[in-house]
C-alpha cells in the first residue's frame, strides 16, 4: 500500500463464502458504508482497524499512518 508499511490480514470474498459473509454483514451494519452503498457502490477496498473503524478512502488511510 503505497509504502505505509503497515500489516494487513486479507479475506478472500471469491473464493470464500464465510469472508464475503463476514463482509456483508459489516457492510450492512456499519455505520462507515452508509454514504457508499447510498450511492450504490459496494464498499470495496476497505480496511477495518484494530479499533474497529473502517476506513474505505486510500488518502484518509495515508493520512492515518503518516501522522
Amino acid at each position: 500500500m503505497g509504502g505505509l508499511n503497515i500489516d494487513v490480514e486479507k479475506v478472500d470474498m471469491v473464493g470464500n463464502p464465510a469472508g464475503l459473509k463476514a463482509f456483508l454483514k459489516l457492510r450492512d451494519n456499519h455505520p462507515a458504508f452508509e454514504t457508499v452503498t447510498q450511492n450504490g457502490y459496494i464498499g470495496i477496498p476497505a480496511l477495518v482497524l484494530e479499533n474497529g473503524d473502517v476506513v474505505l478512502d486510500k488518502d484518509q488511510l495515508a493520512a492515518i499512518f503518516n501522522k
